[in-house]
């Protein structure tokens, strides 16, 4: 059978199934093999797993997974806590998305699990939906404890130690109605038109504000200290200014820290990359006509955390300088629970309020997932399809908008059951996948949830250790990348402003010839405007006359068949070509204005907001663009 037949359409969940052109071979048509085609439609494992081979893909999967693992690790605990949740839910995040996407995601580089900004727009609805819930229910702080175990009080979002139950309560809601939300648009089909109406330079603007407070929302960390809890409008700005007021009392030891992980990372990261450069020069002496990729550290984030530790609890430094540290994990897996049965508490009237109140957040995190999830598997879409070519496995299909919603959903459903927060693909993740490692299917990833459970059952107390300053470091590390999208903005704002002058150029041609041809004559009546032939006969061309009134007294100009002449423009035709000019000078700004308005709404109000306003923005160009195509096809 053609590899092609085994592509289905990506409109929606309901064409994942086979066509009746494609769903048996043409040696078998029995019921067994529609069965099998259905189920490797929508189960893909099934599909690149009947070509997987041992001796070709076995080990390479392995020191793939390995290798992610030393990355998942420390950033699953780090998120965790950006997510105000205890470490161990980062490493609940990493293993149970990841093991349900396993069986309907076919890209080998997609890793989803905990992201940063996911986790801080988890942090942000989570706690405003606790506050809005305290706020109708003052019961719940006379309940609560001033102590909890002897340890702080309040958690890293300013709320009581003592109310953590049902702040997991609530992310579990959010993870479960998350889920919900893009499960349904995949049935409905929405994926491919959701795709189109997010630009590139929406995902940009957002990935580069939410870059912002994700680095905003560790600073408070590296410092060591505590900072109020703003929500609203202007918080991230409130939180800055409120930073700069507590920074005379600066925990020394924990910035220290901070930096000294900094360093060392950036030492392991410098030798490693000479390491292996020096190898492959002596592997390869001579030069190879194929570009080689450069090597990248993989084991400095581990090494880091491994090199903090082990400091922080030589010299006891949270008993001499109160460094706040990760704190005990526990060993095993999660009791399995209800993520409603928060609303199962309270009264039907706050039930019913409490799920609209999230819901406009829940929307906005199902958006963010999506889109990072698909322009994963998109950016890595060329490298994949060389795999499947160089590889027996022969069955690599392009990204699909539908099986990624589809497994996306499917993952964050079922994991809210297991105390696992919203999931989302990783681009750090991923392109340590595609770049510095030979995977070939997703076995690999299916290694990396192995590797992480076997920390989480019998080594999690080796990491108990790691003080936040330090986490909060590999965060910000992890980000440069997200970070540098704000020169895009600045990018953005030149090319504009040069295709604009282009634009200007071409609008002032325009309106000269029409003033030459008469097209234009300042608010008064157009008149008939007649072509006359020029002295010429050899050349015979067609140039603007004078007006007169009477048509009819103009004697035919007749031309020969064999030479046809240029055709003349028309004031209609002349007002069309500027229109569709104007049209163009607002298309050329519309990379740059969708990208800073997502920018400044998110900075100022949240993300949700951003996300919502761009794509409206977004859409009204698109009207534009949409007139434009019109006035060119009536035109022509």
């Amino acid at each position: 059978m053609d590899s092609n037949e085994h592509q289905p359409p990506t409109d929606s969940l309901a064409p994942i199934l086979p066509t009746e052109a494609s769903t048996v071979p043409e040696k078998n048509v029995s019921g067994v093999s529609s069965a099998l085609d259905w189920l490797s439609y929508l189960i893909p494992v099934f599909q690149w797993g009947r070509t997987y081979s041992l001796t070709d893909n076995f080990l390479k999967d392995v020191l793939a997974g390995l290798t992610l693992s030393t990355l998942v690790i420390p950033q699953a605990m780090a998120y965790a806590v950006m997510t105000s949740l205890p470490p161990v839910y980062g490493l609940y995040t990493a293993i149970f998305p990841p093991l349900i996407f396993f069986f309907f995601a076919p890209s080998p580089f997609q890793n989803i699990g905990p992201y940063a900004v996911v986790s801080v727009m988890v942090s942000q609805a989570s706690t405003s939906s606790m506050l809005w819930l305290i706020e109708r229910n003052p019961n719940i702080l006379l309940l609560s404890n001033t102590t909890v175990n002897g340890t702080d009080t309040f958690l890293s979002n300013g709320l009581p130690a003592s109310l953590q139950t049902d702040y997991i309560d609530i992310v579990m809601l959010i993870t479960f109605i998350v889920g919900i939300i893009q499960f349904i648009v995949c049935i409905l089909g929405l994926g491919t038109r959701l795709a189109s109406l997010i630009p590139d330079c929406l995902i940009s603007g957002f990935m580069a504000s939410s870059g912002i407070c994700v680095l905003v929302s560790q600073l408070k960390s590296i410092f060591g200290i505590s900072v109020k809890q703003f929500e609203g409008a202007f918080s991230l700005i409130l939180t800055v200014i409120e930073i700069l007021k507590n920074l005379p009392s600066t925990n020394l030891c924990a910035l220290g820290l901070a930096i000294a992980a900094y360093v060392f990372m950036i030492v392991i990261q410098r030798v490693e990359i000479y390491v292996k450069t020096r190898l492959s020069k002596s592997e390869s002496p001579t030069q190879s006509p194929i570009p080689q990729k450069p090597p990248v550290a993989v084991t400095d984030v581990i090494l880091t955390v491994i090199f903090v530790a082990l400091i922080t609890m030589f010299f006891d430094l949270p008993s001499l300088y109160g460094v706040k540290t990760i704190g005990p994990i526990p060993s095993g897996f999660p009791t399995p629970i209800v993520p409603w049965a928060l609303l199962t508490s309270l009264p039907a009237d706050q039930a019913s309020e409490l799920i609209f109140q999230i819901f406009p957040d829940c929307i906005s995190l199902a958006l963010v997932c999506f889109v990072t999830t698909y322009s994963i598997s998109k950016t890595f879409e060329v490298k994949a399809a060389r795999i499947s070519v160089t590889s027996r496995d022969k069955s690599t299909s392009p990204p699909n908008n539908s099986q990624d919603l589809l497994a996306l959903s499917l993952s964050t459903i079922f994991s809210s059951f297991l105390s696992s927060y919203v999931p989302c693909g990783s681009i750090s993740r991923s392109a340590l996948l595609a770049n510095q490692t030979n995977v070939t299917t997703p076995v690999g990833s299916l290694v990396a949830v192995i590797c992480v459970t076997i920390i989480l059952l019998f080594l999690g107390s080796w990491f108990q250790s790691v003080p936040l300053s330090s986490l909060a470091t590999i965060v910000i590390v992890a980000l440069f990348g997200v970070l540098g999208k704000i020169r895009a903005g600045f990018s953005l704002i030149k090319e504009a402003r040069d295709q604009g002058r282009q634009v200007i150029e071409a609008m002032k041609v325009v309106k000269s010839e029409m003033v030459y041809e008469g097209g234009m004559t300042g608010g008064e009546e157009t008149k008939n405007i007649v072509a006359k032939p020029q002295d010429d006969t050899n050349n015979r061309q067609f140039v603007v006359c004078d007006v007169e009134e009477d048509p009819d007294a103009i004697t035919p100009i007749k031309v020969d068949e064999e030479e046809e002449p240029e055709k003349v423009s028309s004031p209609c035709d002349r007002k069309t070509e500027l229109y569709l000019l104007r049209l163009k000078l607002i298309g050329v700004h519309r990379d740059v204005i969708v990208w800073w308005i997502t920018f400044v709404i998110v900075i100022v109000l949240d993300a949700g907001t951003g996300i919502l306003v761009g794509m409206l923005v977004s859409c009204l160009f698109l009207a534009l663009e949409c007139g434009r195509s019109s006035m060119t096809s009536l035109s022509s």
